[in-house]
């Protein structure tokens, strides 16, 4: 931790004060542009108390070219937010409000927020000399009660790094728009389907990477360099680094609810497909072709006979493969990976983790796109859905899509947490 802080830490220390012993979790949340944040923060204190000492971070954040709009709100909050602070703080639960204006161009958003929340978390585990928890949620997102309780439970009762947390959008709560109702339905069945279509090819690696709903030890947090500054896509890029780690798990007995609004201010994420669906025609969503994560499951299956391979050996064994892979594999010289990984293996078992390592969700990603300019056309979200639960031998389904969903949900909730 301490060469991490000399090292890694944007900010100086934030707070000076020591924290209160049996100091064990510590919740981050960027804040830009929330007015109605306290009810947001009122479930955290509706949750049944945790055993040991909860700090929660509350990093309001805004760039040098931030609306003036968005800062009046900051600047609003920020007020609001020390009076909610001094109200609430508890023996168990301690709430931190920062400000953070004029954050370079480059480096602000909710990455950076988030950054700045985790290194001092660092610092506060580093004073007490504890691998404690830290735990990514987001300002428009409700929790469960016994959000607290599990999550400590979970990283108390069990050896493990880090930690997804189930999630639903509250859609029935979405007051008269029954377009963005529909919209909310079409993009987490998507994120569902994604899931559970990268389970079925076996992928080692399959969870969700929601900013709102993840947790990791202090210790794994430093190990691969924490969070980055990104402006978009922060928690899958860190979730990477954290996941193939041992002892990655889910914890499905709590649950956190994230907003179902539309949203611009970030690139990409729930909010953003929101409110791009709710502004097409239908309310439609178009995904994947589930061929193309079949087409994965077959390449997988066959990743033993790439271990010590020859290099006609390989070219004969991916000319039989789907075509998709095959393009795929040629246009990235996977041959030249593979021969640094059986350079760097001896066994199946390390073979296997560095084949991961090249193989990995980014390059999925860049199969499945390429895949789709190539080969295969995108698929309404409903559809695809269903043909996967039909392959994982689900029957009867639901024409309503919120009850596939809901179909979806169960699956998830069923797998155990370790």
């Amino acid at each position: 931790m301490e060469k991490y802080l000399s090292t890694h830490k944007f900010t100086e220390k934030l707070i000076p004060t020591s924290p209160k012993k049996g100091l064990f979790n510590i919740i981050v949340i960027p804040i830009l542009n929330e007015p109605e944040i306290e009810k947001y923060l009122q479930s955290l204190l509706d949750a049944t108390p945790p055993k040991y000492n909860v700090e929660i971070f509350l990093i309001l954040n805004s760039s040098e070219t931030q609306n003036i709009s968005d800062i009046e709100q900051n600047r609003n909050s920020y007020t609001q937010l020390l009076r909610f602070a001094k109200k609430n703080n508890s023996e168990k639960l301690t709430f931190y409000v920062f400000y953070f204006e004029n954050l370079p161009k480059k480096l602000a958003g909710a990455g950076l927020a988030r950054k700045i929340g985790m290194d001092e978390a660092i610092e506060r585990f580093f004073h007490t000399k504890t691998d404690g928890v830290i735990t990514s949620l987001d300002a428009d997102t409700y929790v469960s009660k016994n959000y607290f309780t599990e999550i400590e439970n979970l990283f108390l009762n069990n050896n493990i790094n880090g930690a997804t947390i189930y999630f639903e959008h509250l859609i029935n709560i979405v007051e008269n728009s029954s377009i963005i109702k529909k919209s909310i339905t079409n993009y987490e069945l998507y994120l569902r389907y994604y899931y559970q279509a990268l389970k079925y090819t076996e992928f080692p690696y399959s969870y969700h990477t929601l900013g709102s709903a993840f947790a990791v030890r202090a210790s794994a947090y430093t190990k691969h360099g924490g969070m980055k500054a990104n402006q978009a896509g922060e928690d899958f890029y860190f979730l990477q680094k954290i996941i193939p780690m041992t002892g990655f798990v889910e914890l499905n007995t709590t649950i956190v609810y994230p907003s179902a609004r539309p949203s611009s201010r970030v690139i990409f994420g729930t909010g953003p497909a929101v409110k791009e669906i709710s502004e097409t025609e239908n309310q439609d969503y178009f995904t994947y072709n589930l061929q193309s994560f079949l087409d994965l499951k077959l390449f997988f299956s066959q990743k033993n006979m790439f271990f010590k391979i020859s290099e006609p050996k390989y070219f004969e064994l991916i000319s039989k493969m789907p075509t998709s892979i095959n393009s795929f594999l040629t246009n990235i010289n996977f041959f030249t990976d593979l021969t640094k990984i059986n350079t760097n293996t001896t066994n199946l078992k390390t073979f296997t983790k560095a084949f991961y390592t090249k193989f990995d969700a980014f390059k999925i990603i860049k199969f499945l796109n390429q895949s789709h300019i190539e080969f295969y056309k995108k698929e309404e979200i409903n559809n695809s859905a269903k043909k996967l639960l039909t392959l994982i031998n689900k029957t009867n389904l639901p024409a309503k899509t919120y009850n596939l969903l809901n179909i979806y949900r169960e699956l998830e909730k069923n797998i155990p947490t370790c």
